[in-house]
């Protein structure tokens, strides 16, 4: 009924990608109580091992997908279904690769886990600590009683082990979150970089509606504009939800945060750290760091994109992936901020008011 190979070819990674992927759901939501995440306390429900492998069978088949980036909140939940559907993998001999880009909880996965989890096929697992300050964890965060820095280091190192390409996720700039505590962050970070840890990404707090950390920054802010949220994906600009450090000095945070990190990488993992600088050179993403760097290249035409086509006909091929992310790379954050026609209706609507009062 659709043009499947036309979403095939459109689609943009939430992880790396090295042959034709698709993203994939085994299980929605999350009990935990992440303060700052949409997913918060909701109920996790999820499909059987059988179920799951079907689908990815049926894509492999049909459209010669070899590759699965699973999109569950919280995929390693519960152990036997995680090794259920990496027995299904395993004995059906499915040639397939996957990941989880959009992370797992280190607290409720092991090292059997991690070993199934490898042998049919996954190449690179997200891990979250948030933070590397205990008191932000506990107080702001609430990730939960049953989370440990110690332990998530130790899943990470693990994985790191088995040959499993790790990243790991930070939020700096939290509503009641000093200096000092993001320093701690960046010190946790270089801790993880020590026992294998492959990249991070540092994301500065943007709050999101329905979260309890959403009603914090309103509260700060009544007119609060969910324009701001747009200035997530520029690395040049900020906006600070934090009353003890602006925008300019969280922007020069996560500046030194990804160089110390990258610098403690290179001195404790000299061959990993060459082996990412020549995938990048070769046009190959084993990480989210390279295919970020590698999208970079081809904005300014110095790579060029890896054809994701399988050898069908189009009739009809309406989106063109490479000129989109060309266009979103282009596009600055502000640009689109400033021109938006709800927020200018917005400024007018307030000084029409104002200068009636």
């Amino acid at each position: 009924l659709l043009p499947m190979e036309n979403y095939i070819q459109a689609q943009e990674g939430h992880g790396p990608s090295s042959g034709r992927w698709t993203s994939i759901l085994s299980s929605r939501g999350c009990p935990f109580g992440c303060t700052f995440c949409e997913s918060r306390k909701t109920v996790w429900v999820s499909r059987t091992p059988e179920d799951v492998v079907d689908e990815m069978e049926y894509c492999l088949r049909e459209w010669g997908i070899n590759e699965f980036h699973f999109e569950d909140d919280n995929m390693t939940i519960q152990k036997k279904r995680l090794i259920g559907i990496c027995d299904e993998i395993i004995n059906r001999d499915l040639k397939i690769k996957w990941q989880t880009p959009n992370g797992i909880r280190a607290s409720v996965t092991d090292v059997e886990m991690l070993t199934k989890m490898k042998e049919s096929g996954c190449l690179h697992i997200t891990l979250a600590p948030e933070t590397g300050s205990e008191r932000v964890l506990t107080e702001i965060i609430q990730k939960g009683r049953n989370f440990s820095l110690d332990q998530l280091k130790e899943c990470g190192s693990l994985a790191h082990k088995l040959g499993l390409k790790v990243a790991a996720y930070f939020i700096i700039g939290l509503p009641g979150e000093t200096r000092e505590e993001v320093h701690e962050t960046i010190k946790y970070a270089k801790e993880l970089a020590k026992c294998g840890i492959d990249e991070v990404a540092f994301g500065l707090f943007i709050p999101l509606p329905g979260t309890p950390l959403w009603e914090v920054a309103k509260h700060k802010n009544p007119e609060m504009d969910f324009l701001y949220l747009l200035a997530v994906g520029d690395l040049n600009r900020a906006v600070s939800w934090n009353d003890e450090m602006d925008a300019e000095k969280l922007n020069s945070l996560r500046f030194k945060a990804y160089v110390s990190f990258h610098i403690t990488r290179m001195i404790y993992h000299p061959l990993l750290f060459v082996k990412s600088f020549l995938n990048v050179l070769r046009n190959i993403e084993e990480t989210k760091t390279e295919r970020t760097l590698l999208q970079f290249l081809r904005r300014f035409g110095i790579k060029k994109n890896v054809s994701n086509k399988a050898n069908i006909d189009l009739t009809a091929y309406p989106y063109d992936s490479a000129s989109t992310v060309k266009t979103l790379l282009q596009t600055k954050p502000h640009y689109a901020y400033g021109h938006s026609l709800l927020k200018t209706l917005r400024i007018w609507k307030r000084n029409i008011f104002n200068s009636n009062n």
